[in-house]
């Protein structure tokens, strides 16, 4: 069943965008302590924004 009126379906995207931005902060922290390959992050990076 999806979302049954529009505002349910705005909130759901709210929450979506803030899991976004916290995989956001945990690939910058990734790369900062060098656990990421360097040739995947930008292009990753890029998906994200």
């Amino acid at each position: 069943m999806g979302r049954q009126h529009k505002n349910e379906y705005i909130q759901f995207l709210y929450i979506a965008l803030g899991s976004l931005r916290e995989l956001d902060t945990e690939l910058i922290i990734a790369q900062a302590v060098e656990l990421t390959d360097k040739n995947l992050f930008a292009p990753v990076m890029n998906e994200v924004e």
